[in-house]
């Protein structure tokens, strides 16, 4: 059996800060009470028995350290933490740092409501990228689909079919082909799977250790990426 464990970084600047529209913000580190609560998610973890066989975590600070903090706890190996872009926050482009309220007007508001999944700020992206890069990452380290339907001659090219990252007009439902057809349906049926099946997945929260079993893709791409396996 396979379980994944999605774990959101703790309290960081930014969260001090809702006033002004959030992000990647890479400056931003994990505050006192962050550390504690990756901590305090750490040694919860470690009551239920929970061990780990990989861990992945974005490349800022806050998501790494959250990290670090639940690794060391589980004696799982700092050093063996993976690094990936893929698991980046979903970026707000040039509106990082602006005041909601200068941004939010009602139009805007209306706009957005009327455009998702693929509405994007300027420079930033929109949710069906950020659904895109984790479908990518997913298939890739935790389905492990044969390599040649990722890449290859004769294989799905994301790029080449329009389903490029940096595309937000395109969906992924709507691309034609059986090779693709396949691995997003298995993506999405890996991402869904609940406990009768094969994989399990849990968004794990640092501020109150609440469980869920279902994550959309805007909090999956907000934290580190804990990868447990076992064999039954």
């Amino acid at each position: 059996m396979t379980e994944v464990l999605l774990i959101n970084h703790g309290e960081c600047g930014v969260s001090l800060r809702p006033d002004l529209v959030g992000g990647r913000w890479p400056e931003a580190a994990l505050t006192g009470n962050g550390g504690r609560q990756a901590r305090a998610l750490a040694v919860f973890l470690k009551s239920l028995g929970v061990s780990f066989s990989a861990a992945y975590s974005s490349p800022l600070a806050r998501a790494r350290a959250t990290a670090v903090f639940v690794c060391r706890e589980l004696g799982f190996s700092e050093e063996k933490i993976q690094s990936s872009d893929a698991l980046l926050e979903m970026s707000q482009g040039q509106w990082e740092g602006c005041l909601r309220s200068a941004i939010y007007t009602p139009e805007l508001v209306s706009l957005i409501d009327s455009t998702l999944p693929d509405f994007s700020p300027p420079l930033g992206e929109s949710l069906r990228q950020v659904e895109f890069r984790m479908i990518e990452f997913l298939s890739k380290t935790i389905l492990r689909l044969p390599e040649k339907l990722l890449s290859g001659d004769h294989s799905v090219h994301f790029e080449d079919k329009g389903l490029s990252r940096h595309n937000s007009t395109n969906s992924v439902q709507d691309r034609d082909g059986p090779q693709w057809d396949l691995v997003y349906r298995l993506s999405r049926s890996g991402m869904q799977r609940k406990k009768s099946g094969k994989s399990r997945l849990q968004f794990m929260s640092t501020g109150d250790h609440e469980i869920e079993e279902e994550f959309s893709s805007a909090e999956a791409s907000q934290g580190s990426l804990i990868h447990e396996e076992k064999s039954q």
